[in-house]
């Protein structure tokens, strides 16, 4: 069985608090009153999870950036981090990566703190797993951090992008600086499944030409 949640973390932005709540409320929800579904508990809302700020993009649809700024938009494909918004004072990418490092940081140490807490109290209960409600950008930027994979390959590939609800599935070992393995979390069918399956972190960082970095 899937270990219990024992954490929860959630974006400020309406629209991420929104589906915590849904999910929540599934999880509390009497029709799942049995051994395989618990009550989330309440969520820190951390700042540093909200999505990717896109300053004079924001709000905008894509064709009208591409037709209006058609030279950032180029660089945005071509090299996302050495994207400029804000006339040129603001690198939305970078920014976005330097919050997913400080999330890491702030989630894992918690993480820590905790489980010397629960071992003061002779809690010997299994150590649980940690929900992480996020976006799409920001969420790439954690996964391909928890990997140990370079910035270089943000936006680079679908295989670290992250559709509308989607859930990735992370296993850490305890201080590592990279995770073990990871997975999409969700098979809607038996043909996908087989994208569902356990990753290893060390296989994964290879096939993206063995860029790494450091947390």
């Amino acid at each position: 069985a899937a270990p219990a949640i024992i954490q929860t973390w959630c974006s400020p932005l309406t629209r991420c608090r929104q589906t915590y709540a849904a999910i929540s409320g599934c999880c509390s929800s009497k029709q799942n009153d049995n051994d395989n579904h618990h009550p989330l508990p309440n969520p820190t809302i951390h700042t540093d999870l909200r999505e990717i700020e896109l300053c004079e993009w924001q709000n905008r649809l894509r064709q009208e950036i591409i037709d209006e700024d058609s030279y950032n938009w180029n660089v945005f494909k071509r090299d996302p981090k050495m994207l400029r918004l804000n006339n040129g004072k603001f690198a939305p990418v970078l920014d976005c990566w330097d919050r997913g490092l400080k999330n890491w940081n702030a989630i894992r140490s918690n993480n820590a703190a905790s489980l010397v807490e629960r071992k003061k109290s002779n809690n010997n209960e299994e150590v649980g797993a940690i929900f992480i409600m996020c976006h799409g950008a920001i969420g790439q930027c954690m996964l391909l951090q928890a990997l140990g994979i370079d910035i270089d390959m943000y936006g680079k590939s679908r295989r670290y992008a992250f559709d509308n609800c989607e859930c990735i599935e992370i296993e850490w070992a305890d201080e590592d600086e990279c995770s073990v393995r990871w997975r999409r979390a969700h098979a809607p069918d038996m043909e996908s499944s087989k994208k569902f399956k356990w990753q290893s972190t060390s296989a994964s960082r290879m096939a993206s030409g063995g860029l790494s970095c450091s947390r």
